[in-house]
This record gives structure tokens, sequence and C-alpha cells, in this order.
């Protein structure tokens, strides 16, 4: 018989002893994943839960969060908040005041001139036309500038 057998039965027995505790803590009410808990990575939280924060990171919901009021990603997906409409994107900073109103794949963008015009940039500097993924002054606002 070898001499290391009851070693490696004892590991074993170790091991699954573990597993099924750690089974158990996940049947116990406030054992399992869920909003409010310290978390390290995006798979930590629960449906619908991102892992956010600086320094110290929690589960927590999406909307109401600091990058939902910052760049409208107000939606959970995969444990990270991200915008999936363009309702999410109007909650956020980079809508109102820049003009990124459209949601496109997980971010918002300027979508066209209708989300630069409804922007603070339009109404107090006059940047309400859609360039690429910015808003601009018209030519004819910046040649009024140089004029003027």
């Amino acid at each position: 018989m070898n001499a290391h057998w009851p070693s490696r039965c004892a590991s074993a027995s170790s091991i699954l002893r573990l597993g099924l505790l750690a089974l158990l803590i996940g049947l116990v009410p406030g054992c399992k994943k869920g909003e409010g808990r310290t978390c390290y990575m995006a798979a930590e939280c629960g449906e619908g839960l991102a892992c956010v924060g600086d320094a110290l990171k929690r589960c927590e919901t999406c909307a109401g969060s600091a990058s939902c009021q910052s760049d409208g990603s107000c939606s959970a997906r995969d444990g990270r908040c991200i915008a999936a409409s363009s309702e999410d994107c109007k909650q956020g900073y980079l809508c109102t005041g820049k003009g990124a109103c459209t949601a496109k794949g997980d971010t918002c963008v300027v979508g066209g001139d209708a989300d630069c015009e409804q922007s603070t940039a339009c109404r107090t500097e006059g940047f309400c036309q859609a360039k690429g993924n910015n808003c601009v002054k018209p030519p004819l606002a910046r040649a009024a500038d140089v004029d003027g």
C-alpha cells in the first residue's frame, strides 16, 4: 500500500467539504451575490448589478451612479455599466452638456444636429451642429465670430 494514500484522501475530503460549505452558504439568504456587497470583479455581482466605485468597489445598480450621471451608462450588462439606450444617454452630462444623446454600442454618441441643439453647449456657446461625434459651431456662426 502507498504511504501517501491517507494524505491524498484527507486532501480530497477537505476539498469536498469546502465545496459543500460554499454551496450551502450560497443557499443562505443574505449570502448571495447582491447589491451593496464589496466586489473586485464584475462577475462577483448578481443580475442587473455592476461592480462600481473608485477605491472601494461595490455591487450596485447603474441607475443613479456617477457613471450614469456623467456619461449615460445607466444600465448593467455583464457586471458593468453601459448606455443600453438613448434614454440612458439622456440622463448623463455628455448628453445635456455636450450633445452625446444617442446610444451606439455601449456608449453615447452625437447622433445628429438634434442632439447638439438640445445641449447646453449649443445654448451657451453655439455648438449646435453635429460633425462626427462632436457638436461644432455652424460655418456662418464661425464667420460672424471673426467679423464681429
